[in-house]
């Protein structure tokens, strides 16, 4: 994995350089635009897309109160928030990760999934715009306290 990582950034300077003495230009693709269908990445994705996130989902919901954070929250909730002080960021990185699923593999359950967490995340919203579980539960008076809390 080393070699390959070591490769990809020797040749992405490589070109780089080569831009520079040819005045070719070198722009970002928008993420929509691409399609990977290389046998190698394409199963590491398709991994993802499945057995990856279906254990993260189980640990969002089942094994973890990540999720339950939020659901008690929208029930009007207060005292107790499961886990630690930063456990939404974890549901963030998985909806992150099943939006990436979403456009690569068209995935209907999937989405819908996605669309149940979005609704829960966006109802926990604070009407100031602000949404931290950890607070909102036991105590938004104690918000911005403790900045070593909140990831900036």
């Amino acid at each position: 994995m080393r070699l390959l990582l070591t490769a990809f950034f020797s040749f992405f300077i490589l070109l780089r350089l080569q831009s520079q003495h040819t005045g070719m230009s070198i722009n970002p693709v928008n993420f929509s635009e691409v399609q990977i269908t290389d046998a190698f990445w394409r199963s590491k994705i398709d991994k993802v897309a499945t057995k990856t996130l279906d254990a993260c989902i189980f640990q969002t919901e089942v094994k973890t109160g990540r999720i339950r954070n939020f659901e008690q929250v929208l029930l009007g909730k207060s005292g107790k928030h499961e886990g630690v002080f930063y456990d939404d960021s974890d549901v963030y990185k998985a909806l992150e990760a099943m939006a990436y699923a979403i456009k690569n593999t068209g995935n209907k359950e999937l989405e819908k999934k996605a669309d149940e967490w979005i609704d829960k995340i966006a109802a926990a919203q604070q009407p100031d715009g602000y949404l931290n579980t950890f607070y909102t539960l036991t105590g938004l008076s104690n918000r911005w306290s403790d900045m070593s809390m909140h990831e900036d």
